[in-house]
């Protein structure tokens, strides 16, 4: 009242364009979805409308009343005729199901993989589409697999060994912040359980840490729920040191609480993986420059083509001195495959 009597600086103020833009398009998006409902009811109604004129029309043909009595009944007897599944793909795909879980193929991927595979072997022609593979079928056989995996009975009494790996994988997982569900991603430890023998799969488990304490309280809650805590006697694993430690590795911490110990079924690989791992740093040595390393051997690959061959040491190979025969059975790929480029070369 002081302000209109005297300075009169209130006022209202102008139009807020980006309030005013936001109303004119939430009025725009009812607009269309009125529309989008009202053409939906005219398309049911003439639907309806010409279903109801067929029928007429095959009525009009009848003389009397009793006729039609007649026409009705008749068509309460007649079955309509089977639906001519010729042209449908019937056949089942389980072991395209399966493939595709193990690798984390997408349903359209694997439907269109076997598709083309089916166009090589000519099976799929311009003339004959019969066995042509969607995502849907794909799709269906997954759900159909999963389903038959569950419902397979485990012989638990068979069960004498786990096997059990994990790894780190970005989830996507719903945060509450006040009172809003917020979809968030974060990293997650998953660890599969294997029975043995017949390697058949027991269950799976989320560790909020990946420690040895928290993977032993993990494979101890979920073989206690299995109720197979007493048959046990060994466990299988890789031998990092989250699980092979001797004081806070996982195995040992089971054993301790199981109260007896395990027979450990430990790979090896990462056994041979790290002592060559940690030869080669200190041989190589850390990056220089985009062609030199810093290491004695490393130094010398630069230059290695100019080197000579020590007459002591090594021995050619040549025509006259080739490689001995070796059984590829007893080696391993990637020797098998030095083996041949040396042989090719």
């Amino acid at each position: 009242m002081i302000d209109q009597r005297s300075t009169r600086l209130m006022q209202i103020g102008g139009v807020d364009k980006q309030v005013t833009a936001m109303m004119e398009r939430r009025r725009l998006r009812q607009e269309r979805m009125t529309e989008r409902q009202d053409e939906e009811k005219r398309r049911k109604l003439n639907v309806e409308h010409t279903a109801s004129s067929e029928v007429l029309s095959e009525s009009d043909k009848e003389e009397s009343d009793s006729e039609d009595e007649c026409v009705v009944d008749e068509w309460k007897d007649v079955s309509l005729p089977e639906e001519d599944t010729s042209d449908n793909n019937l056949t089942p795909i389980p072991t395209v199901a399966l493939e595709a879980d193990r690798y984390g193929v997408s349903n359209r991927a694997a439907a269109a993989i076997c598709t083309a595979a089916l166009i090589d072997y000519g099976i799929v022609t311009p003339d004959d589409r019969t066995n042509v593979v969607d995502h849907h079928k794909v799709w269906r056989a997954r759900q159909k697999v999963r389903k038959s995996l569950k419902e397979e009975p485990i012989a638990e009494e068979d069960i004498q060994a786990i096997f059990f790996d994990g790894r780190k994988d970005m989830t996507l997982v719903k945060q509450r912040i006040e009172d809003k569900w917020y979809g968030t991603k974060q990293v997650e430890d998953h660890y599969v359980l294997v029975g043995e023998p017949r390697t058949n799969y027991l269950s799976h488990l989320t560790v909020e840490r990946g420690t040895g304490a928290a993977i032993a309280n993990g494979l101890y809650e979920a073989m206690k729920e299995m109720e197979i805590t007493d048959k046990i006697v060994a466990v299988g694993a890789d031998s990092t040191a989250v699980n092979t430690g001797r004081k806070g590795g996982a195995v040992h911490l089971l054993e301790c609480k199981l109260r007896r110990p395990l027979h450990w079924f430990v790979c090896s690989l990462h056994l041979n993986e790290l002592p060559f791992r940690h030869l080669c740093h200190k041989l190589i040595g850390p990056t220089q420059s985009p062609n030199l390393w810093k290491g004695p051997i490393g130094k010398l690959l630069s230059s290695c083509e100019h080197l000579p061959v020590s007459k002591m040491g090594f021995q050619a190979i040549n025509d006259d001195n080739s490689l001995p025969d070796i059984d590829f059975d007893d080696i391993s790929c990637d020797q098998a495959y030095l083996y041949s480029l040396n042989i090719i070369l």
